[in-house]
């Protein structure tokens, strides 16, 4: 079964590639220019494991000529389209119709094109903060960004019916592990390593923390079940979900038992709530997948933190 995956080079893609490899899956990996040469340095060692480790087409930019003429050259029977257009997704000057250029493109002769070829599944990688995710009560887009990602999905799914393929929707919450962009678990730990007391802004805001591992073997598990014939037209991973106080307590206590650290952090009242109170999946994985080592990643996670963040005695 052989699957082809745009977005590789990003954290999670990062995770879920070499986790359907792991599950014996044959992997082929489209990345663009951006990938092909990222400018920092994590994304950079991401790079050169996917190359060790995958089949890889480089410079390949989604929806060009270049990528059209790829797929009609090479067998796959799942198409796994996981990149999407980042540049500025935090800002609310984030370009839509930029976004959905280069992230959707000329649709109709992608389907035209995966028809013909007779693969017949299709995985969009979504996000929480999209219109209708994140809990009942979210009905609007966060952000422009999510916008866009709400958008990408419509679009999708109206080929895909008109087109008779499968198409199943993966929903990210706010993952975290080793290899992880510098975020808010990076920050606690960079600080509890260097015997500083992280502030917490934003105390307040329920969140769903989910271990990469375990997101990327939710991933595995959606194309397992559909290969059964089980159509999922939605898997939302669930991890920890809580206020951002409440995950940097879990925080403190994995970390501190394993790197015999003190992990004291700071909280103020917040006052920012731009974003909704709650975000959070639906499907808690804990329970799904039933051979999943929490401990396990904990330990290595506590690992990955030591060799990148302690800086005590020259380390």
């Amino acid at each position: 079964m052989r699957i082809l995956f745009t977005g590789a080079s990003s954290f999670t893609g990062y995770w879920i590639v070499n986790q359907l490899k792991k599950d014996g899956f044959d992997v082929v990996l489209v990345l663009n220019k951006f990938e092909s040469n990222p400018l920092d340095e994590l994304r950079k060692k991401r790079l050169t494991n996917l190359i060790n480790d995958f089949k890889v087409y480089l410079n390949i930019e989604y929806g060009s000529r270049e990528f059209f003429e790829l797929i009609r050259n090479i067998k796959f029977n799942i198409f796994s389209h996981h990149f999407f257009y980042t540049k500025d997704y935090k800002n609310q000057n984030y370009n839509i119709s930029e976004s959905l250029l280069n992230s959707v493109g000329d649709i109709s002769k992608l389907f035209d094109i995966i028809k013909r070829k007779k693969c017949n599944t299709i995985i969009l990688t979504g996000t929480y903060f999209e219109e209708g995710e994140g809990g009942k009560e979210n009905n609007f887009p966060v952000s422009p960004y999510g916008l866009a990602k709400t958008l990408a999905y419509k679009i999708f799914n109206y080929y895909s019916k008109i087109n008779n393929i499968k198409l199943s929707k993966f929903i990210i919450p706010n993952p975290f592990g080793p290899y992880e962009d510098y975020k808010f678990t990076s920050y606690l730990a960079d600080n509890w390593l260097n015997n500083k007391i992280p502030l917490i802004k934003t105390p307040s805001y329920i969140r769903d923390n989910i271990p990469v591992d375990l997101l990327a073997m939710s991933y595995s598990y959606l194309i397992k079940e559909n290969l059964k014939n089980n159509h999922i037209l939605k898997i939302a991973p669930s991890g920890y979900i809580g206020s951002n106080k409440k995950f940097a307590e879990k925080m403190a206590t994995e970390l501190s038992k394993r790197l015999k650290i003190d992990c004291k952090f700071k909280t103020e009242k917040q006052m920012d709530f731009s974003e909704p109170l709650k975000r959070f999946n639906i499907n808690n994985m804990f329970k799904i997948i039933k051979n999943y080592k929490e401990d396990l990643f904990w330990d290595n996670l506590s690992r990955y933190y030591f060799s990148v963040f302690n800086r005590r005695n020259n380390v």
